[in-house]
Order: C-alpha cells, then sequence, then structure tokens
C-alpha cells in the first residue's frame, strides 16, 4: 500500500505494520521513502500524524497550541472525509 497523505508524506505497508514514511529523490532522480514511524492500526496512525505535527509546532502560547491541534483534527476529517468519496 502507497497513499499519499500531505505534503512529502505517504501511508506505507508491509505484513505487519503501517508507516508513516517521508517521500524524497535522490541525486540520480529516483524516488525513495524514508520511515519516520511504525503503527498496527489506523487509529494508531492518525494519533502519531496529530502527535508529530503539534511536536513540531511554534506555538508561544497554550491557546495558539489548541488551535493549531484543532486545525489538525479538522485537517484530517477533510482527508477521511475525500477518501470516502472516492
Amino acid at each position: 500500500m502507497k497513499i499519499h497523505l500531505y505534503d512529502d508524506l505517504y501511508l506505507l505497508s508491509d505484513a505487519s505494520n503501517l508507516m508513516i514514511s517521508k517521500r524524497g529523490v535522490d541525486k540520480e532522480g529516483k524516488e525513495y521513502f524514508s520511515n519516520q514511524s511504525y503503527y498496527t492500526s489506523l487509529e494508531g496512525v492518525i494519533h502519531g500524524l496529530t502527535t508529530s505535527r503539534l511536536r513540531e509546532s511554534e506555538a508561544t502560547s497554550l491557546a495558539e497550541l489548541l488551535k493549531e491541534y484543532r486545525d489538525f483534527n479538522k485537517f484530517v476529517k477533510q482527508l477521511l472525509n475525500n477518501t470516502e468519496k472516492e
């Protein structure tokens, strides 16, 4: 499985795991994926994406962080809704 999530992040899988992977291109122009994190469930993937986004935040107050959290949750819901329509 290879599903584009957003930006350069993809959801990949093997026989046992779901992986959030970052897409890159090497000097020769070949695409590669660097696994960022591993999960056993889709719920874990969603939680991991949210947690990762919050850890990268540059918020300077709890209110800002909460707004980013809510905005990202809306974004994830839109991704899921778009997937259901396909």
